[in-house]
Formats: structure tokens, sequence, C-alpha cells
């Protein structure tokens, strides 16, 4: 029984690459199958470097990777929307970098797509620096409101 999800992450910039690293040893059940990015030499680097076992510079052939299960979408805002359509195509559960697109056009596009094909969609959104969560944290870490259940 295979124990991790085979993640195939969409965009090595700035971010992708963090997120990349924490696919690879900070989420105990995630696996870093693949990478895909436009620039070759990149995504070679990246996945020689770091172990990944496959690299693409075309997103299509990573969504079209069937050990790929679920996908991350870390590229610029502007592409979002069709990467995300595809990969609902795909039918592969899919993590998006936020904002999900430039306009509530593209926004609702997205949305239907997840509707028709029923897969899970996750929006990247951290609120760890909001005022009222960085209170809560010091609340908690100062014993103030005991042993929290969530957050």
């Amino acid at each position: 029984m295979r124990t991790k999800l085979n993640i195939g992450l969409i965009g090595l910039g700035r971010l992708g690459d963090l997120y990349a690293r924490y696919f690879l040893g900070r989420i105990r059940h995630a696996n870093l199958l693949a990478v895909a990015e436009t620039r070759a030499g990149v995504a070679a680097s990246f996945a020689a470097e770091n172990g990944v076992p496959k690299w693409y510079t075309d997103y299509h052939d990573l969504l079209a990777d069937k050990q790929v299960d679920a996908v991350a979408i870390i590229t610029p805002t502007n592409t979002h929307r069709d990467i995300a359509v595809e990969a609902t195509r795909a039918g592969k559960p899919i993590f998006c970098e936020k904002p999900l697109s430039l306009s509530m056009e593209e926004s609702l596009d997205v949305k239907q797509a997840i509707e028709r094909s029923g897969v899970y969609f996750q929006m990247g959104f951290m609120r760890r620096f909001d005022r009222g969560y960085a209170t809560a944290k010091q609340k908690i870490v100062d014993g103030v409101v005991g042993t929290p259940v969530l957050v």
C-alpha cells in the first residue's frame, strides 16, 4: 500500500522552488514526483539536484502523466485559469497559489470546471501574519487560551 501522494508541481519560480522544497521534506505524505517549468535548464537542474524523478518543460506533459496524483500550480497569476481548467480535465486534485486569476470571469471559469469535474481544489491562502492570527498565537504561547483544538 502506497502511503504518499505523488505531486506534480508546475512552476519553479521563487515561490515554486519554496513549495517544491516543502514537498521534498516537510510534508510527510507528499512525494514530489515531477516538476514542470518552461525554463528547461531550471527544471532539469532542480530535478537532478533534488532527486525528483521527472521534469517537463510543458505542463501538459505533467498533467498527462498517470503517475502524478495531484498538482500544485505555482505559476504567474495570468496562467492559473488555463492550467487549473486543464488539470480538472485530467482529473487531478489541485492546489493553486493565490490569486486565482486576474478577473472574476476567469475565476468563474475555474469554479465551473471544478464543479463539472468534481476534483478537489484548494486555494493557497496564508493568514499567519494577519494581526488577529498573530494575537491568537501570542495568547496560545502565553497560556491565556489553553490548549488549541483548531485554528
